[in-house]
């Protein structure tokens, strides 16, 4: 102590300082490894969430590809519905094949694409209806949906209004298989594409949107794929 009574010695004062100073950095050290460690954030629950489904479309394509090379894999292809390809051909005209060296469709089809939407109703109930026995499709239904799962149908149909929706949304992203370089291979006129659909109902609030995953013929501008819902 220094003569004047209540003062502190320069060192004491420094050793005093340092030890209060050293209370906030531990506290930030604490809350930073807090936040590193913390798993329950969006960002890490999105992250984990596509890293689970880029795992499961790994090991699909590699049994796929194991398959396809006639090793062992769990792969199953099961047998195509030989009443499908009439349906879908009934219900749409397809483009016709096209001198490349006059005209051609686009080869690239990336982009938006909006329009007026069709719908079709194959369920047991539409097709007993006295309007639809007449349509050219009618009896190639029949034969598709001849003993359906109901419970199964309505559950896929889900709450969506279908027959309110008459507007698409179509965000497409096209490519084409970077193997592919000779001209005249089948698959060099065949390009991936996927996107999604959105359909606007009116009366609804909230739009349909799904995700879609498909391949498209150059040759006749044609675009068969698959669409299912986000998630």
């Amino acid at each position: 102590m220094d003569r004047n009574e209540g003062t502190v010695n320069p060192p004491e004062a420094v050793r005093i300082q340092n030890q209060r100073s050293s209370v906030p950095s531990f506290l930030f050290i604490i809350f930073m490894l807090f936040m590193l460690t913390n798993h329950s954030g969006d960002e890490f629950l999105a992250r984990n969430h596509y890293q689970d489904a880029l795992q499961s479309l790994n090991y699909q394509m590699s049994n796929f590809t194991a398959w396809m090379n006639g090793t062992e894999s769990n792969f199953t292809l099961s047998a195509p519905d030989s009443s499908v390809a009439p349906l879908l051909q009934s219900f749409m005209t397809f483009g016709s094949q096209l001198d490349p060296s006059h005209s051609s469709y686009f080869p690239n089809v990336t982009g938006f694409i909006r329009g007026d939407v069709n719908y079709h109703n194959v369920t047991p109930p539409s097709l007993s209806h006295p309007n639809t026995s007449d349509l050219a499709w009618a009896s190639l239904a029949r034969t598709y949906m001849a003993d359906p799962n109901m419970t199964e149908v309505l559950q896929k149909i889900g709450p969506w209004n279908w027959s309110g929706s008459e507007k698409i949304s179509w965000s497409l992203m096209a490519r084409t298989p970077v193997e592919v370089t000779a001209a005249n291979n089948a698959s060099a006129r065949i390009a991936m594409i996927h996107g999604r659909i959105d359909l606007v109902d009116p009366k609804n609030v909230g739009d349909m949107r799904l995700d879609f995953e498909g391949v498209h013929i150059i040759g006749n501008g044609s675009i068969y794929g698959f669409a299912e819902p986000i998630g």
